[in-house]
Order: structure tokens, then C-alpha cells, then sequence
């Protein structure tokens, strides 16, 4: 038995911070929290750790990031052309620098082959660090469609039957559909991949297994699509109706909500593009033309905001430039959209794991949680980018050791 201590105390279930209160671990479960006083008086035998200066908070959990891939820059073509053994070796490396960051629960929306299921397995016994991984393992996508070359190509009913129905036998933990294409050559990101009655059938499955279903949509069309079939998160959610037009759907969302629809917006795998372009000494008039589009898709995600919708932070770390060990990135990034830093907060600890289904387990700072905690120096209440100055992680009552995770 141990107790945690700091100088002010985010419990992930409401929006303001609490000043020095303890956390009392028991093995791997939270059994008390209380005012450090009282905790000495009930709890006179056992340690105290103090962290003077600094914010406890529940361990973050990240909703959208893909482990095989690098995060380097690279396309996935030329990140897949790499065996199953060096993308777990990869992978392996990227969870790693995840659980540094303070991720605790980081889940994977798409991986080659059984990749990812290998590495829970590793982490869970004991052969290697890691987060909790929630997995989806294999993208479920249309013949030669966004990330083909995970290995879940399907091209009707029975096929996407036989490929579900395998993933949630794999272990998978949700069901993850690309509904249109994206950053994999060939692909559209404003066309639909599968007709509405296959995606329909998609989140019928999901559901009737009790797992949440996913699906990656970046143009109107194809949110209407997800929404309509019975989708529960919205991944990007981008309204477009090409390129060059956008296409908000008051209504579209208004229903959405009704249905208890929430969406991962992915705003830091667009705002490090635009970085490495700026970086890379790209035409000033591209760059600027690439911030102008960035802050659209900000406001865009402020009239989301306004509606109501609730937003799970999910980096898409690995994708692209965005490396592991940046998701506090993505909570600040939904800052300029808006959001308060107690309700960005939550949407990378409670409302994640509302999401996923896990949140009788993790996301919160309640006795019977898991004890999976995060500790930073400051406060990332008054200033959010606290939350990348990672003091201590514990997983599980078990703290980290975080020099050896570089």
C-alpha cells in the first residue's frame, strides 16, 4: 500500500482541480481519496510520496494511434514494406515512448496482420514496458483501399462476416472501419469505400458483440454514412465536400448527438504536417496556405463545440511525421478549439474511456480504478502544456521507471 501526493489533485470526472488531496493505492487498485491529513490518520502506517509542485491526475489514455508505423515522415508504403518481426520491434518502441508520456492506455486503430496482438501479449507478461493496449488490430478496409496493406481487404457482406468475425476472435477490442480513403496511394478521402448496408452490418456486429465500432471518415458524405449505420465515434470527422469546399451539417451532427455519437478529431497529425512543411523550408505561400486550413478545421471543431459534441483526444500518433511520446500535443490542440483545459483534460482520461467501453477501469481517479496515474510538474489546469512535463507514471500501483523507456 502506498500514498500519492501533490500539491493539487484532477480526479478526470469534473472539470476543476482539487488542491493536496491523497491517493491512497492498494496493490493495483485505488482505495481511498481524502485529505492528506486524514489519510495519515487512517492509513499511520503506510509511506507517503510527496510531489511538491506538482498535479496528479489520471493516466492519460490516447483513443487513436497506429504502432507499426514510424512516425517518421514516412508513407505507409514504404513503412510496410518491413517484416511482421521489425514492425513488433517498432511497435514495441512506440509504446514505450507512449508510456513515458503518460499514456497509460493507448489503443491502436490499425495494425499489419496480428502485430499488436503479439505485443500485448509481451506487455502482459511482463517480457517488455507498455501501456494497456486496447487494440483493434486490423483496419477493416475496401480491396486496395486506406491501409490496404494491414491485411483486412473485404469486398462484401460474407467477406466483411468471415474478417470481424475473425478480428474479435483475434482478441480485438473494437471494431475499426475506413470508410473512405486517405493518406494510402490510390485512395480518396472524399469518396465512400462501402455502401451504406455494409457498413450498417459493420456496427450491427460490433454491437451485437458489445464493442465499440469506429470508423475513419473525412468527408460529409461519409459522416452521414457512419452516422447514419450506427458508428460510435467519428474518426477525424472532417466536413468536406472536396477539397476546395466545406460542407458543415448542422443537422448531420444534431443527429449524431442524438444517437450519442462522439468524434476523435486527430488535430495534431495536421498541425505537425504543417510544421514539417514550415521546417523543411516549403514555399512560404503552401505553408501559409496549409495554417489557413488548419485554422478552419479549428473552427470547424469549435462549432462541434458549441453543439455539444464530445470530443476523445486521439493523436493518430505514428501516421505521417507524428511521432510517439507527443499526445499531449492533442489535448492542447483542442484547447485552441475552445475547450477548456479541464474538458480537454477529460477528453484524453474519462471521456476516452467512456468511449472505449473501459471506464470502469481507467480514466478516473476513484477508488476501485485501476491505479494507473500520471504525475507533472505545474498545472495544466492554468496551463496546459503542463502536461508534458511528466514527473512520475504509475501503472497499475506500479511506478515506472522512466529512464529506461527512452
Amino acid at each position: 500500500m502506498r500514498i500519492l501526493l501533490g500539491d493539487r489533485f484532477f480526479d478526470g470526472s469534473g472539470g476543476g482541480v482539487a488542491e493536496r488531496t491523497a491517493l491512497v493505492v492498494d496493490d493495483e487498485i485505488i482505495l481511498d481519496v481524502l485529505p492528506p491529513e486524514a489519510a495519515l490518520d487512517r492509513y499511520p502506517d503506510v509511506e507517503m510520496t510527496h510531489f511538491p509542485g506538482c498535479t496528479v491526475l489520471p493516466g492519460l489514455v490516447n483513443a487513436h494511434s497506429h504502432l507499426v508505423m514510424p512516425g517518421d515522415g514516412s508513407k505507409i508504403e514504404d513503412a510496410m514494406e518491413a517484416g511482421d518481426d521489425e514492425l513488433l520491434v517498432r511497435a514495441a518502441r512506440n509504446a514505450r515512448l507512449s508510456l513515458g508520456a503518460g499514456v497509460t492506455t493507448l489503443t491502436d486503430l490499425g495494425g499489419r496482420n496480428d502485430v499488436t496482438f503479439s505485443l500485448r501479449k509481451a506487455i502482459e507478461a511482463g517480457e517488455m514496458p507498455g501501456p494497456r493496449l486496447i487494440l483493434a488490430g486490423r483496419a477493416v478496409t475496401s480491396p486496395r483501399g486506406h491501409c490496404w496493406q494491414f491485411n483486412a481487404e473485404v469486398d462484401n457482406l460474407d467477406e466483411m462476416k468471415r474478417e470481424v468475425e475473425s478480428l474479435f476472435a483475434s482478441g480485438a477490442d473494437l471494431l475499426k472501419v475506413m470508410a473512405n480513403g486517405g493518406g494510402t496511394q490510390g485512395t480518396d478521402p472524399f469518396t465512400p469505400q462501402f455502401s451504406d448496408e455494409m457498413l450498417a452490418f459493420a456496427a450491427n456486429m460490433a454491437k451485437e458483440a458489445g464493442k465499440p465500432a469506429f470508423a475513419h471518415c473525412s468527408c460529409t458524405t461519409v459522416v452521414r454514412q457512419a452516422v447514419e449505420a450506427g458508428f460510435d465515434v467519428i474518426v477525424h470527422g472532417n466536413f468536406n465536400r472536396d477539397r476546395e469546399e466545406l460542407d458543415f451539417d448542422e443537422d448531420l451532427v444534431r443527429r449524431a448527438l442524438d444517437r450519442g455519437i462522439r468524434w476523435n478529431p486527430t488535430l495534431e497529425i495536421t498541425r505537425c504536417g504543417v510544421r514539417g512543411l514550415e521546417e523543411s523550408g516549403g514555399d512560404p505561400e503552401s505553408v501559409a496556405a496549409r495554417w489557413a486550413a488548419y485554422g478552419r478545421r479549428i473552427d470547424e471543431i469549435a462549432r462541434l463545440r458549441d453543439l455539444g459534441v464530445v470530443m476523445i483526444a486521439g493523436s493518430d500518433e505514428g501516421w505521417g511525421g507524428n511521432t510517439f511520446g507527443n499526445f499531449a500535443r492533442e489535448v492542447e490542440a483542442l484547447t485552441g478549439a475552445g475547450y477548456s483545459n479541464g474538458d480537454a483534460l477529460r477528453s484524453a482520461t474519462s471521456w476516452a474511456a467512456e468511449s472505449l467501453g473501459i471506464d470502469d477501469t481507467v480514466g478516473t481517479l476513484v477508488p476501485g480504478r485501476r491505479a494507473d496515474v500520471l504525475v507533472v510538474e505545474g498545472n495544466p489546469l492554468e496551463d496546459i502544456e503542463d502536461l508534458a512535463r511528466v514527473r512520475a507514471v504509475y501503472l497499475g500501483g506500479t511506478r515506472v521507471e522512466l529512464d529506461r523507456l527512452g
